[in-house]
Parts: C-alpha cells; structure tokens; sequence
C-alpha cells in the first residue's frame, strides 16, 4: 500500500543522519569517515564512480546514467529526502563539493542500516505513453520560455511537478535527470538512454513536452523512497498517488 506523506516539513517528522559527517556527537557514534575509512577512500578514489554507486545502490537506478547525468549533491539530496533526513539543499551542495568522501561513507552506511533497507524501494519502468510527441510544440509563453532559456523553464518545470528547489534543480539538477524523474514517475514507458538522447539533442522540445504533461496529469510530489508523495495542487483538490497512470486519450487545450 502507498504511504501518503504531506510535502510540508510541518507534517513530516525528520530525522537525523545515524553518523555524523566530520566528529563524533555526544553519543560517541564516530564520525562517518572514522568508522568506515576504506568506504571513505573508495570515495576519495572515484568519487563521480562512488555516488553514482550509491543512487543505484539506494533505489536501483541505472549506474551509467547516474554516472553521466547525476551530480554528487543530487545523489546526497535524494537519499537525505527519501530517509527524510534534516538539512538543506545548501548542506547537500556544501558539503558534497567540501567533503565528499565523507558524504559518500555517511551515505553508504546510511543505506546499509537495516530498518533503511526496508524502507528503500526500486525504481521500475511503467506502461503509460507520453501524451504529445517530442516535436508536437505550440506556440505559447510556455513555449517561448523553453526556447529562450530551457535550463531555467527546466528547474521550473520540475518545481512546479515536486515542490522542489528552483535554484538547487538550476544549479545541479540536469535536464535528462528531470526528464526521467517525470517520466518515472508518471509512469511512462522509456530509458534512461533516451532520457539523455531526447534531452541533449533536443532540449526545447523535450521541456516544452514537460511542461505541457505536468499541467496536463498534475503534480505528483517528491519521490520518497520509491512512492510519490501526495499535494494540493492550486484548485485544492489531493492529488491521489497511483501506481498506474493511464495516459490520456487526447491533449487538452491552452490558451496561454
């Protein structure tokens, strides 16, 4: 059964990461990188090789797409927000670029504690189908931003889907990364290889097609450890989760 957790902190009982990053709190845990120092070096080693491990490792993502398209912060922000883990996407930028092998050893243990392990889920492709093909564009302001700035229409447009933060999804989060967070999680049928195609050589078109299927199925909230969230979009109707997300029989209209 999906578990339904409210997109604001308000609601939401967080926790703290289990070892902490540099020295030992007051419990005497020791610090991540004290307790674990080979896992520490494995990161210090490799470290693009290492996160990437960890994103598979965490929800069963692909190891090459999280090699080529998923930064070390993103990796951490993912794994602090599915444990709903104290912090800021300031302390995943800060201390993934400051410190990451300890960030590595303090997330990879983090995943081997048992009761995170059975929280963890795996990521499966769906059966739905987009809903516009890739050149079928309109001209609209949504339109136009796509093709005048598509990073910025691309961090907006994966604000407006999961409540996430605009300036950390412009600074760190990749368009072929909100291409598959979207489509994964409306359950559309695709690959992370034609994730990055679509989005590298057709960048416009695949955010206009974005922004037209988040306003045509709505918000979904942020993807918490393998389930989706539930929100209030504007009208204050509860957007339901659902496993299976039928894809639409013909495009609505717009008139902006």
């Amino acid at each position: 059964m999906t578990e339904q957790i409210p997109l604001t902190s308000n609601h939401v009982e967080l926790t703290a990461w289990t070892f902490p990053l540099l020295l030992s709190n007051k419990s005497g845990i020791p610090s991540a990188c004290c307790a674990e120092p080979t896992t520490a070096c494995y990161g210090l080693w490799c470290c693009p090789c290492a996160f990437a491990s960890l994103r598979t490792k965490y929800d069963g993502s692909s190891w090459w797409f999280n090699l080529c398209c998923v930064l070390s912060p993103v990796v951490r922000n993912v794994i602090r927000e599915g444990y709903k883990i104290t912090g800021s996407t300031s302390d995943d930028i800060y201390f993934s670029y400051c410190c990451w092998p300890c960030v590595y050893a303090q997330a990879a243990m983090e995943i081997d504690l048992p009761h995170r392990r059975q929280q963890s889920r795996i990521q499966s492709e769906g059966s739905a189908q987009w809903t516009w093909g890739l050149l079928s564009c309109e001209c609209t302001k949504s339109c136009l931003y796509a093709y005048t700035c598509h990073a910025c229409a691309a961090a907006d447009v994966r604000s407006s889907f999961d409540g996430s933060d605009f300036c950390f999804n412009c600074c760190c989060v990749g368009l072929p990364l909100i291409n598959n967070i979207i489509r994964m999680a409306y359950g559309i049928n695709g690959s992370t290889c034609n994730d990055m195609v679509t989005a590298t050589f057709c960048p416009c078109c695949t955010v206009h097609r974005l922004q037209r299927e988040v306003r045509a199925r709505g918000p979904r909230g942020k993807l918490i450890v393998g389930h989706i969230a539930s929100v209030e979009p504007l009208m204050g109707t509860v957007v339901q989760p659902s496993a299976n997300i039928p894809a639409m029989t013909s495009p609505p209209s717009y008139n902006t």
